[in-house]
């Protein structure tokens, strides 16, 4: 298998009203760089897409690319870069790109072509950002393509940044920088495409915690009331756990709760309640270990939530 790590320049309209829902990201050049399983340089992949969307350069798109409309205008179309992009990738790869933008972008580019989808659900992939985070930095933060390049020494006068090719060579070193049996472990799954059943969702265990994904939901209330999605099972052993409270969101949007296991103890529990579409939504949950500590910030959390529900009910009667 062959990690294939890309990189997409893409334009945009220059005012919203001109927008078009479809594609609001057009993509006008791709860069790809090819690693073996070893992580050594396999071959690269460079080429300028001609936009039928967006036929004028955004200008801010234009002075940080430095790409000109004139040369858009000898490029040829997306559907055959496309085509030539997949032979480059070949039979066994996985994508590996910098933050978890471009490989929807991709992937809605060849929906509006009605290009054959890249998957039937969700797409493994590597976020080189994220694992750069994880073994240099608290794997919580996000840092620039430029300072990462900065940090690690990497960068070369020759190759300056802001072009797809170039910040997927750079992307590339990275990966090779952080790639190892544990930061490997932490594969990414984009959501473009959602679980089209119950028996495709995703329940992936990583080492320090488990991830869920589900599929669509008509509304909020629906998913809330799906117990596979409220179910709390322990990270290590599977079990149900014995909840420690009601479920609670300071936001509308992230549901929290904690359940108990007899054998490995409390574990904090996270819904995400994502939008699918204007008119869907759909979860994604992670479980992971709790100390007993984080269970009275829990019980904080749970009480700022509900002291503000009831400002917000007073306030609207």
């Amino acid at each position: 298998m062959n990690y294939i790590v890309f990189d997409l320049e893409w334009n945009q309209s220059s005012t919203k009203f001109r927008e078009n829902k479809r594609l609001p990201f057009e993509i006008i050049e791709i860069g790809a760089v090819k690693l073996d399983e070893q992580g050594q340089y396999v071959d690269g992949f460079q080429s300028l897409v001609r936009p039928v969307v967006y036929r004028h350069m955004h200008n801010i798109t234009e002075k940080l690319v430095h790409i000109h409309e004139e040369e858009l205008q000898k490029a040829r179309y997306f559907t055959e870069v496309m085509r030539d992009f997949l032979k480059f990738c070949g039979e066994e790869y996985i994508f590996c790109t910098w933050g978890n933008q471009d490989v929807a972008e991709l992937q809605q580019n060849m929906d509006y072509y009605a290009m054959t989808p890249l998957s039937e659900g969700p797409l493994q992939f590597y976020d080189v950002q994220k694992l750069f985070s994880l073994r240099f930095d608290d794997g919580k933060s996000r840092k620039s393509l430029k300072n990462c390049v900065e940090f690690l020494e990497l960068e070369d006068p020759e190759v300056p940044f802001h072009r797809a090719f170039a910040d997927a060579y750079y992307t590339a070193l990275i990966f090779q920088k952080v790639s190892s049996e544990q930061t490997l472990q932490r594969i990414s799954f984009d959501t473009y495409r959602l679980p089209a059943s119950r028996t495709e969702e995703i329940f992936w265990k990583f080492d320090t915690y488990t991830k869920y994904i589900s599929t669509a939901f008509p509304d909020k209330h629906a998913l809330l009331a799906a117990k596979r999605v409220t179910t709390i099972r322990c990270l290590y052993c599977g079990q149900p756990l014995r909840r420690q409270m009601q479920w609670f969101s300071p936001n509308g949007k992230n549901y929290y709760n904690a359940g108990n296991c007899s054998e490995h103890g409390i574990m904090r529990c996270k819904i995400q309640v994502c939008k699918a579409g204007e008119d869907r939504v759909f979860a994604v949950k992670t479980i992971r270990p709790m100390r007993e500590t984080e269970l009275a910030e829990f019980e904080n959390m749970r009480t700022h939530a509900a002291q503000h529900r009831v400002r917000g009910a007073k306030k609207q009667a």
